[in-house]
């Protein structure tokens, strides 16, 4: 496999892994239909299987004092392995450190938590750049970043070509190839404080559209809703409701463009993962699910 491909197999056995590791998991022929595709798929997914056991071994044998420190549920699975990135961070969080790459897998949420008190929540399929104590770099997915209050020494999240300036807030931030949001739940930010200076409050949105921005209103109690696998729109089309589903689901969805500039307005529990989820969500926007190689497309019923 060339380098560019074990980077994305690993990615996949990761969620595999975490999906397999679900009692209710009923996908086996997709996953054997992956084992199947690459004979290095096997062998990346039974290491990560090991790890995997190993970590939630080692969290379940810690001193109570230690998880108490830590704040960490003593869990299996790859849940546990999300969670040990906790204790990495703090530690790199030091004068000389080297910048630190975390992603997630499509369908794998983790969460991060800095030496400074802040905490950034991963969505699927999202890698960050930790490039400083309080500097970081969103290069794709959606991240909310919630931040420990510091005057002197503000948090900035770089993403693109866009810098997003914060004292103590919290906002979310999406990156794809032809979208780009921060949306603000508490707070302030400042977003490009060197070139147009936007100030965004809690409750509203700014969004790159070619090369305008737009600002609109949100509702600031519902921003990061994704972590408790809750999708909520509002006249958004269908192309971007599909990325929203790949991060989630842990699949590669996209709208078919007889439905893709098709608005939604509404709410989708995603409950499990998969294609039984994905099925349900189409139900609710009103389109059909069908497989097109590794791909899932919306399409017209």
């Amino acid at each position: 496999m060339s380098a560019r491909v074990t980077r994305e197999a690993e990615d996949q056995a990761v969620a595999w892994v975490m999906l397999t590791r679900d009692p209710s998991f009923a996908d086996w022929d997709g996953f054997t239909a992956w084992l199947e595709a690459d004979p290095g798929h096997a062998r990346l997914y039974d290491e990560l299987s090991v790890a995997d056991e190993r970590i939630a071994e080692q969290l379940a044998r810690r001193e109570p004092i230690a998880r108490r420190r830590w704040r960490w549920p003593v869990m299996g699975g790859a849940v546990a392995a999300a969670l040990a990135l906790v204790a990495v961070v703090p530690s790199m969080m030091q004068p000389g450190f080297a910048p630190q790459t975390i992603a997630s897998a499509a369908g794998q949420k983790l969460t991060v938590r800095l030496a400074d008190g802040s905490r950034i929540d991963m969505n699927g399929g999202t890698r960050l750049v930790l490039e400083g104590p309080r500097h970081a770099r969103l290069e794709r997915g959606e991240a909310l970043f919630t931040v420990a209050h510091d005057e002197a020494r503000p948090f900035e999240v770089r993403s693109g070509d866009a810098l997003i300036r914060d004292i103590g807030t919290a906002f979310n931030v999406v990156r794809e190839p032809m979208r780009f949001t921060v949306t603000v739940s508490e707070g302030e930010i400042v977003f490009n404080p060197e070139r147009e200076q936007v100030h965004v409050p809690a409750g509203q949105q700014i969004e790159e559209s070619g090369d305008q921005l737009l600002v609109t209103r949100v509702d600031a109690a519902q921003v990061g809703a994704w972590r408790q696998g809750r999708l909520i729109y509002r006249g958004a089309k269908l192309d971007r409701v599909a990325g929203d589903l790949s991060r989630g689901l842990g699949l590669t969805v996209a709208a078919d463009a007889s439905v893709s500039a098709r608005p939604f307005s509404g709410i989708i529990q995603l409950e499990g993962k998969g294609e039984d989820a994905l099925r349900s969500a189409a139900t609710i926007l009103g389109v059909e699910v069908r497989r097109s190689g590794d791909r899932w497309l919306l399409v017209a019923p």
